[in-house]
């Protein structure tokens, strides 16, 4: 299973407001769930901190005591990934130019891992979010939990709905 299972499907009006789509599926069913959400918002709440962590470590230093967590403290989960791979990314840029070319290959190669890890972060966190601000108490009876809803380009109401099957909660928390 991939992290792309959680992708998003759009619902229009129309269909939303269908009695045959909308079906409330049984609470028995949607309290499965439950328990598996909470680990989710443990595992990433762990992953937060340690991205925190990795983040003081970096931006640190010794004249403005606690300036890394001064900073980090209010941002979101989107910038502190956003602004480690920016740190990274930097770091490694320095020297490129110096190394030989094995060296180089490593360098790039180890650059394109931290891009796929950032992209890994990013999806990790919409999945987050979805999952702990979706519309739970709603499930239709396809698994469809109502996570956002929004207008498209022509202005008409979008809903945004993800499937979810226990065994791909379980496969997130162990990713």
């Amino acid at each position: 299973m991939t992290i792309d299972r959680f992708r998003s499907i759009q619902i229009d009006d129309d269909t939303f407001y269908n009695p045959d789509f909308y079906k409330f599926a049984n609470f028995e069913m949607e309290s499965q769930f439950y328990p598996l959400l909470g680990e989710i918002v443990s595992v990433f709440n762990s992953l937060e901190e340690t991205l925190s962590n990795e983040l003081v470590e970096y931006i640190e230093n010794e004249i403005v005591p606690n300036a890394a967590y001064i900073i980090i403290s209010s941002m979101p989960f989107s910038s502190k990934w956003k602004l480690w791979t920016e740190i990274l990314l930097n770091y490694i840029a320095e020297d490129i130019g110096e190394l030989s070319h094995n060296e180089t290959k490593i360098v790039l190669s180890f650059k394109n891992k931290i891009s796929n890890i950032s992209k890994t972060f990013e999806n990790f966190g919409n999945i987050r979010n979805n999952l702990v601000h979706g519309a739970w108490g709603s499930m239709n009876e396809k698994g469809l939990i109502k996570t956002k809803t929004k207008t498209n380009k022509k202005k008409q109401l979008i809903h945004e709905h993800i499937e979810i099957k226990i065994e791909d909660l379980k496969s997130l928390i162990y990713y």
